[in-house]
């Protein structure tokens, strides 16, 4: 994607659990520690249901 060819990141913090299916990656928080971490296969904006 556009933000690894330029050798940055975007975090994106919310609740929406559908707006995390873009992501490559979820980090998941529980009273502030890290609950979860694992890769994602990134779903396409198109799909996503609001």
């Amino acid at each position: 994607g556009v933000t690894h060819s330029a050798g940055t990141a975007v975090l994106v913090v919310t609740h929406n659990r559908e707006i995390a299916r873009v992501a490559d990656r979820i980090i998941e928080l529980s009273s502030g520690s890290i609950a979860a971490d694992r890769p994602n296969e990134p779903a396409d904006v198109s799909t996503l249901r609001w």
